[in-house]
């Protein structure tokens, strides 16, 4: 296997993996975002 990383740089890749996961899931709620206000302003029987 591979040694043991030291603590100083498990921070790092854990710091480099949230914000990889935060960049992500913004882009996702954005695009939720985007997706919704499209169906309500098509479909606002969905959403009575």
């Amino acid at each position: 296997m591979y040694s043991e990383p030291s603590a100083k740089q498990k921070n790092i890749i854990i710091m480099g993996r949230s914000i990889k996961n935060r960049m992500k899931i913004s882009v996702i709620s954005r695009n939720k975002a985007i997706v919704i206000k499209n169906f309500r302003e098509h479909k606002p029987l969905l959403f009575n």
